[in-house]
């Protein structure tokens, strides 16, 4: 994406205009999914915390730095993200050691719970911009 028209989006977002995320949600989201998959080799968990990075970069819009490039700005709201979810998923214990199916999760006191305060609005537009970029259409195979 030209810097041009990124510098012009990102100047209608910090507006509030949730239409102008799109087109940096399309630009971005494979160089966060990499990422994000990188960190917590689960493709499941890696989307989630995908839309999750986009929603809070939006919602931080006024905490980013014009004169700084975008894409490493969201890559390190992308990367904490991801090091808090692996942080939270540390504090878990199965109560038989080897059944998942016992498996409890406690929460990291911590921890910020980010998804419980997330807008619904918000997470439906991000889902409806990724909702296209499935694995396999972005040539990831998995077993």
């Amino acid at each position: 994406m030209p810097i041009e028209v990124e510098r012009e989006l990102l100047r209608k977002c910090r507006a509030g205009d949730w239409e102008a995320y799109e087109p940096i949600v399309r630009a971005y989201e494979g160089r966060l999914f990499g990422l994000a998959i990188g960190i917590v080799h689960n493709a499941d968990d890696a989307r989630d915390l995908v839309q999750d990075s986009f929603v809070r970069a939006f919602k931080s819009m006024e905490l980013y730095d014009p004169a700084r490039p975008f894409l490493a700005w969201i890559l390190s709201v992308c990367r904490n993200l991801c090091i808090d979810f692996l942080r939270r998923r540390r504090f878990s214990y199965s109560l038989d050691g080897d059944d998942d199916e016992k498996q409890i999760q406690l929460p990291d006191p911590r921890a910020r719970t980010d998804r419980a305060t997330l807008d619904g609005e918000a997470r439906s537009l991000i889902w409806e911009a990724l909702a296209d970029h499935t694995l396999e259409n972005m040539g990831v195979e998995y077993p």
